[in-house]
């Protein structure tokens, strides 16, 4: 959220309960240690959920449209986002490599680009299966689609699953 949005919803709060509203305090901000984060992309500065994903999941900046790839990728670039030398490791990736358990908790797909952001290397957000990729006139065996990922590349065949469905 950005501090704009934090005023308005503390505003709201405050006025909920009759007063003015910029007295109001949001839970969070009891916190002993609050932090910012600049989430726009490379190359746009309204950003999407994969480059803000690759951004407070990996601590690197990408371009629009790219999760868990450096700049370097454009949208859409298979051959680059197929090259190692792209890819960032992410937050959980950190987390396996020090031996400890790493997962997502999502109430979207998760393949959908914020959950992708933990384990996938992709020069586009919409290739989430092998048709997506194959619709974009690309061959998956050399540009991995996300579930592909997931499934077979690390750190995602790493992560513990727990399904839990919650219906209304």
């Amino acid at each position: 959220m950005s501090v704009p949005t934090l005023a308005a919803a503390r505003t709201l709060l405050g006025q909920r309960d009759h007063r003015t509203g910029e007295e109001a305090q949001l839970s969070f901000e009891n916190f002993p240690t609050v932090g910012l984060a600049k989430t726009y992309c490379v190359d746009a500065q309204i950003a999407d959920s994969a480059c803000t994903a690759t951004s407070y999941l990996c601590g690197v900046k990408t371009n629009l449209g790219t999760i868990g790839v450096t700049a370097a990728v454009p949208r859409g670039d298979c051959p680059s986002s197929a090259d190692s030398a792209t890819h960032v490791e992410s937050i959980a990736a950190w987390a396996l490599a020090d031996g400890r358990d790493a997962g997502i908790v999502t109430t979207t797909r998760v393949t959908h680009a914020s959950p992708a952001g933990a384990y996938a290397h992709v020069a586009n957000r919409d290739w989430e299966s092998d048709v997506d990729v194959l619709n974009d006139s690309h061959d998956p065996g050399s540009c991995p689609d996300i579930a592909y990922q997931l499934i077979h590349s690390y750190p995602g065949n790493e992560f513990k699953v727990q399904l839990i469905f919650y219906f209304q």
